[in-house]
């Protein structure tokens, strides 16, 4: 399952045609979204990386009242804009399990799945336009930031 998600990631990230810039993006997330979150150009489209403490309580994946204030606001920039977007969970909570998950990997999947189900159900964003990835540990970012445990909402330069 797993080479099969990468190899799938590669091909859209590959095929993926690049445009002018991501201007468009960017701007939408920066004039709608009032919490603090990392915005970064990289060649497969625009991510915008926010704390998952904005959405979730510690070692938990369902999603706070107050997270879905921010996802409604991130649900009506991606519903606006024609791409495909994946959802990436990334943590480093978990030591030796909790009493939902054995692992980090596990729940940052479950945070993933649990973001792209209420933009699917609730900013009507369609099913196909969303995959949720789980990277638990492995993925983190550069040393200078804090985004260690984050949400990733990957924007893919490719226009559907």
């Amino acid at each position: 399952m797993k080479l099969f998600l990468n190899l799938f990631l590669t091909i859209i990230i590959l095929s993926s045609p690049v445009f002018a810039s991501n201007e468009e993006i960017e701007k939408a997330f920066l004039q709608n979204t009032e919490v603090p979150f990392l915005l970064t150009n990289v060649p497969r489209g625009v991510i915008a990386s926010f704390d998952e403490s904005l959405f979730f309580n510690a070692g938990e994946y369902k999603i706070r009242c107050s997270g879905t204030k921010i996802l409604d606001k991130i649900g009506n920039i991606l519903s606006n804009l024609k791409y495909v977007y994946v959802i990436e969970g990334h943590t480093t909570e978990i030591k030796n399990g909790n009493k939902y998950f054995k692992s980090n990997w596990e729940l940052s999947l479950a945070r993933a799945n649990s973001i792209a189900k209420y933009l699917i159900y609730c900013s009507k964003i369609q099913p196909d336009k969303l995959f949720p990835i789980g990277f638990g540990e492995s993925m983190p970012l550069e040393d200078h930031t804090d985004l260690k445990n984050r949400i990733d909402f990957v924007v893919i330069d490719y226009e559907y």
